[in-house]
């Protein structure tokens, strides 16, 4: 348990040491929680082959992916020891077909679910609109990272938006950091640094970006392009390192060697805010409309990047009005222009770095979980709402 008055409220999602961006999301809520007053009782989703011997640091009930009788489990230890769950939802996260397993804790629930979703398809299949609207219909609210999710819900799922909330993505309160350590170790005064960070694998767009980068460096030759992150575990089991082999092959092919620094693991939450906070531009080249939401491009908007991104969902929103710049999908001539742009302009680049921050600033968890501690303390009071 952690906290001690007020509602109390179950999480239940990934969870730490797992990594991944829902992982990260939900620790730096249930911190932003328990600092507002609320217990809060994490049950953290596992795979089997990453099941603890011991239940991880603020975890209390594990609940295995793929073990349908977990869910049943999970929604009796939550029945009898909260008033509200708080449900982080991504379909590869659950057990079954599209996270299919998921409903089994729902018709099991008996305290009101707030649900947050982290994937809203534009062209979903069968299976993941029945998936979502049965998810809808089992909880009192439902929360969306991105504006634009309001309408995907009516326009693509034709739901009501009675009971959808929009609250942004949080940020990680910053302790006293060491950016400078990054500008040391990477040797990046003199150079204007770009960095993109995420597990990598394919559908990330990084050959579009060292394709950009290629272009770029002819007319910006102190650009350094810095991809930092672990291989992601799925496509790591699958190819080992092929992949980023393959990049680094490209790399090497375009002439890029003394362009492209290489931080190949993963990076803890205060380490990769020191390394935001260390460059000079932040690029996400990702070539998918559908994603509604990035932690990470969240972190580089709060800490006042220069930012260049191709307009999935999310970033259109947070980098419309000039708080950044936009650029087509999969167009790394567009990407270059925007990188030598952004290299030879130190005024662009403040000015951008000021119009983000300011969009974000109130973006904090601990802003943010009070507005999750009031929806669950609203809903509470509601009552729980039945399937029918």
């Amino acid at each position: 348990m952690l906290g001690g008055h007020g509602v109390r409220i179950g999480v239940v999602s990934t969870y730490p040491p797992r990594r991944c961006g829902i992982a990260s999301f939900s620790k730096g809520l249930v911190e932003g929680l328990v600092e507002n007053g609320a217990e809060v009782k994490v049950v953290s989703v596992v795979r089997k082959d990453d099941i603890p011997t011991e239940n991880p640091q603020d975890v209390e009930f594990l609940l295995r992916q793929e073990e349908l009788e977990d869910y049943r489990r999970a929604a009796t230890f939550l029945n009898d020891t909260v008033d509200v769950v708080i449900l982080q939802h991504e379909y590869g996260i659950f057990g079954g077909q599209d996270g299919v397993m998921l409903l089994e804790l729902l018709r099991h629930l008996k305290v009101p679910v707030i649900t947050v979703l982290h994937t809203l398809l534009v062209e979903p299949t069968p299976s993941q609109r029945e998936i979502l609207l049965s998810l809808i219909k089992g909880s009192s609210r439902v929360v969306i990272i991105s504006r634009s999710g309001f309408d995907i819900l009516r326009n693509i799922y034709r739901v009501s938006l009675q009971k959808v909330v929009w609250i942004p993505h949080g940020v990680p309160a910053r302790k006293k950091g060491d950016p400078l350590r990054w500008r040391r170790e990477l040797q990046l005064d003199g150079r204007v640094s770009v960095l993109t960070f995420g597990l990598i694998g394919p559908g990330k767009g990084l050959e579009t970006a060292l394709k950009a980068l290629k272009m770029a460096i002819e007319e910006a030759p102190n650009l350094v392009y810095i991809i930092a992150g672990a291989t992601h575990p799925e496509v790591f089991r699958r190819e080992g390192e092929s992949y980023r082999n393959m990049l680094e092959r490209m790399v090497e092919e375009l002439g890029l060697e003394n362009h492209v620094i290489w931080i190949n693991r993963y990076l803890e939450e205060e380490e990769l805010l020191d390394l935001i906070e260390a460059v000079d531009i932040y690029l996400t080249p990702y070539p998918g409309y559908q994603q509604i939401s990035s932690g990470t491009l969240t972190f580089a908007a709060h800490l006042g990047k220069a930012i260049i991104s191709t307009p999935y969902i999310y970033a259109s929103e947070l980098l419309k009005d000039g708080s950044g710049i936009l650029v087509p999908f999969n167009d790394p001539i567009s990407m270059a222009q925007a990188l030598s742009r952004l290299a030879h302009c130190q005024d662009l680049r403040i000015s951008l770095r000021r119009s983000i921050a300011r969009k974000t600033a109130g973006w904090s968890w601990t802003n943010l979980a009070r507005e999750y501690l009031r929806l669950a303390e609203k809903v509470s009071r509601e009552g729980v709402k039945s399937w029918s």
